[in-house]
């Protein structure tokens, strides 16, 4: 959906956003409670942060999905890690160990 703003200029947002308009705030989202992302029935649609739909998005993603352990070459904190290709070498629990790492 195209919104035209009062100084002419154009900005595109979905239909879910566009519904939830007068409910969410700029640094939030528009979740679909079902996953369905072609059911925007109010009653789908919910109002959530980053971090809650990245933790929402990643758990669903995660559900039949192979996973391994592995440790943070820095701190050696535990790491779960989806397994896609098999990639060797460190892994990091966070940009900050990496970059302690790095240099």
């Amino acid at each position: 959906m195209v919104i035209v703003k009062d100084d002419g200029s154009k900005s595109t947002i979905t239909y879910a956003r566009y519904l939830m308009l007068s409910k969410v705030k700029s640094h939030e989202v528009v979740d679909h409670k079902d996953e369905d992302k072609t059911n925007d029935k109010m009653s789908n649609l919910q109002v959530l942060t980053r971090a809650e739909n990245t933790a929402k998005t990643t758990k669903h993603l995660a559900k039949g999905r192979r996973t391994e352990t592995r440790y943070c070459g820095y701190c050696g904190k535990e790491i779960q890690r989806e397994i896609r290709t098999r990639k060797t070498g460190l892994v990091f629990c966070s940009k900050q160990c990496n970059g302690k790492v790095n240099h």
